[in-house]
């Protein structure tokens, strides 16, 4: 029986508030104050994550009666918005693990993978994933595969780049089914210590999402066929996908939030030394209020239409472009809110050591659109609408 995390109404009201305060007390007394040491140096938000995993955050999508929060799509969408606030890596730390959670929790059928759901929330375990490839592509399939022997199996896989990889309890691995399978018979392989060891390959010196810790690692690991999740177009297309724009728009939206605070804050000094006047700062102001209205409008509307998605059914090609057009537009209104709330804090907002300091913000906002390439999106809802009539 598939589960539902989408849910929304006024059940969720209390859930809501839960999840949401425990967030915005981490962010505000943990992930905040390490911020800029995080991006300074370029290293995991280990005391944030610390507090999340604590608090019972990395289980809350796990049904109730596997030991979990029973959260829903809404409340996580929330958490990830407000760490966003104070440190991006964090709430992408959170988005991420989130997505592979809700991946298990609607596809994983078996009595070992329900058993795993209920482990995550149990040892309050850390996922992250193993997509990418070196040689491959962003978006392509992978090209290692799985060697199976009887019930066991072994792989072998160079990642372009694995997040926090060395700080995961799990890494959801994506490869081949077999080494004569097509490139889609694709699979996701859970794998874990000590049958998982891996070897850095290449750095994560990037200038924004530093805290990430996205390394490049040579991957090798073994264990029972149990830990492979089959089918994984069908996951991404009905799980992985949506949730992975819904959550990332989150992290996205609360980055914009943060920018225009910063920008409020500096309208309003303007406006105490021009008192009766309205300084052209504001009308600036009031424009990307529009903008980011508009992204707030986006991530609720995108929890709401895929909450009828209970069933795990394939989505409609309709439904897939509206899955996209999410990335794009949060990923695109994300750059215009930051560069707008820069251009209004002027010379304090450009400068290292001001409060308005808007640096960390605009490197961090720059990933949106390269966290999963525009362009290649672009091209596959222009590809899906030529078969969409009346869109």
């Amino acid at each position: 029986m598939h589960r539902s995390i989408f849910i929304v109404g006024q059940q969720m009201e209390v859930r809501v508030q839960s999840v949401s305060s425990i967030a915005e007390e981490i962010s505000r007394d943990i992930a905040g104050p390490a911020a800029d040491g995080v991006d300074r140096d370029a290293r995991f938000p280990i005391e944030a994550v610390t507090a999340i995993r604590e608090a019972g955050l990395l289980g809350a999508l796990v049904p109730k009666d596997l030991g979990g929060l029973g959260a829903s799509l809404t409340d996580i969408s929330h958490a990830v918005r407000v760490l966003a606030h104070s440190c991006a890596s964090t709430a992408m730390v959170l988005a991420m693990h989130s997505i592979e959670v809700a991946s298990l929790v609607r596809h994983g059928e078996t009595e070992w993978m329900r058993d795993f759901v209920s482990r995550i929330a149990r040892d309050r375990l850390l996922l992250a994933n193993a997509g990418s490839e070196v040689g491959v592509g962003g978006g392509g399939w992978s090209i290692c595969a799985v060697e199976t022997n009887g019930e066991q199996f072994r792989l072998e896989k160079e990642a372009a780049t694995v997040s926090f990889g060395r700080y995961a309890d799990c890494l959801v691995v994506a490869a081949r089914r077999t080494p004569e399978s097509v490139p889609g018979d694709q699979v996701a392989v859970l794998c874990f210590p000590p049958a998982l060891e891996l070897r850095e390959i290449g750095p994560w010196d990037t200038f924004g999402l530093r805290g990430t810790c996205s390394n490049a690692f040579h991957i090798s690991a073994s264990g029972s066929t149990d830990q492979i999740l089959p089918d994984t177009a069908a996951v991404q297309a009905c799980t992985y996908v949506p949730v992975a724009n819904i959550l990332r728009g989150s992290a996205w939206l609360g980055i914009a939030e943060s920018a225009f605070l910063r920008a409020q804050k500096v309208v309003s000094r303007q406006a105490r030394k021009q008192i009766g006047e309205t300084p052209d700062s504001a009308l600036a102001l009031a424009d990307l209020v529009v903008t980011l209205q508009a992204m707030r409008d986006s991530v609720q509307s995108s929890i709401h239409d895929f909450g009828p998605l209970v069933d795990v059914r394939p989505p409609t090609r309709r439904e897939s472009v509206r899955m996209d057009t999410v990335k794009l537009s949060q990923s695109q209104a994300l750059i215009e809110i930051v560069i707008g709330a820069a251009t209004i804090c002027g010379i304090s907002g450009y400068r290292l050591d001001s409060p308005d300091s808007m640096s960390r913000i605009i490197r961090d906002a720059l990933s949106a659109p390269i966290m999963v390439n525009n362009g290649r999106i672009r091209r596959s809802n222009a590809e899906l609408l030529l078969g969409v009539r009346n869109y």
